[in-house]
């Protein structure tokens, strides 16, 4: 229900009566500025930066940087919205994937913040993307790993706004 509350900015169509009224929503960089005027601990997964920010009681503490996110093109993408870590696991498995992941945080669905994955027999897996997990170095996942605890939310941004303003230059009569 906070959450619920957070994303709903304002209802706007002054002179509507306010069921009829339409929901404006925040965009998520909105909302982890709220997060860090409630003095709320964190994380923030930018997408569109690559990175991951810890923020502790509304203070940033950390960065890391992101290795690979899910191919909005092929797969869909990463996770986005908010979320919040469901489980930590030294070690998971992907049975997509067919490679354990190391560092494993689940925050949402199939979706998981890890290390660097491996097969079973040893190698790494290299890719440029991800089936959708946000995939650190190792070093930087064991670091997350200890940091995180179960339950703390996930704010996950695809894309930060853009300062850019649309004018109308003039009526087109399409019929």
């Amino acid at each position: 229900v906070e959450l619920e509350a957070l994303l709903i900015s304002q209802r706007s169509g002054l002179g509507a009566p306010e069921k009829e009224r339409p929901l404006r929503l925040s965009f998520l960089g909105d909302v982890r500025e709220k997060f860090i005027a409630q003095k709320k601990t964190f994380l923030e997964v930018n997408l569109e930066k690559m990175r991951i920010r810890f923020y502790k009681e509304g203070v940033l503490e950390n960065e890391f940087p992101i290795l690979a996110k899910g191919d909005p093109q092929n797969w869909g993408g990463s996770a986005c919205g908010i979320n919040e870590v469901i489980l930590k696991q030294r070690i998971s498995y992907s049975n997509t994937a067919h490679v354990y992941m190391p560092y494993a945080l689940n925050y949402y669905g199939m979706y998981f913040i890890h290390g660097e994955p491996y097969f079973p027999w040893g190698p790494k897996l290299v890719s440029r993307y991800s089936g959708g997990c946000l995939r650190l170095r190792d070093g930087f996942a064991r670091e997350l790993f200890a940091i995180a605890k179960r339950g703390m939310t996930v704010l996950v941004i695809d894309k930060e706004r853009e300062d850019h303003v649309y004018k109308h230059e003039k009526e087109i009569d399409y019929f």
